[in-house]
């Protein structure tokens, strides 16, 4: 059975992606301007993550630790880099020579997997450390 969430605050759009052990989840949300941000909703706290100068921002997974990463552009439409974040501190993440680069997941190790976009527009998975 599905539980009802509420939307993020002031938000016109809500999207959850990721849940913890602990039940803290992330996802992202549209502003009433149409602008995304990325949340995490933990301990019943909110928290809106905008990945710093950028116009877009997914949160897409969070750890038992409580590392988030996600995604980031100039727009919703890309290009895109992937992030990790913990404590408040956003750290890029770029695939080598790639055009777009997303990341999906994070385990408690720390791992992270995605995907990204080569230089003649392929899509590729990869699984790596930041």
């Amino acid at each position: 059975m599905a539980a009802d969430c509420t939307n993020a605050p002031n938000a016109i759009l809500t999207a959850i992606t990721g849940i913890n052990n602990s039940g803290a989840i992330v996802g992202f949300y549209d502003d009433s301007s149409g602008n995304q941000h990325g949340f995490a909703l933990a301990k019943n706290k909110f928290y809106s993550l905008d990945y710093p100068r950028s116009g877009y921002t997914a949160a897409t997974r969070i750890n038992d630790t409580g590392e988030i990463v996600g995604y980031y552009g100039p727009t919703g439409q890309g290009p895109f880099s992937g992030f990790t974040e913990s404590g408040g501190t956003y750290s890029p993440v770029n695939f080598p020579a790639s055009l777009d680069t997303r990341v999906r997941g994070v385990n408690e190790g720390e791992t992270i997997v995605g995907r990204y976009t080569d230089l003649s527009n392929a899509v590729h998975g990869f699984m790596g450390m930041p």
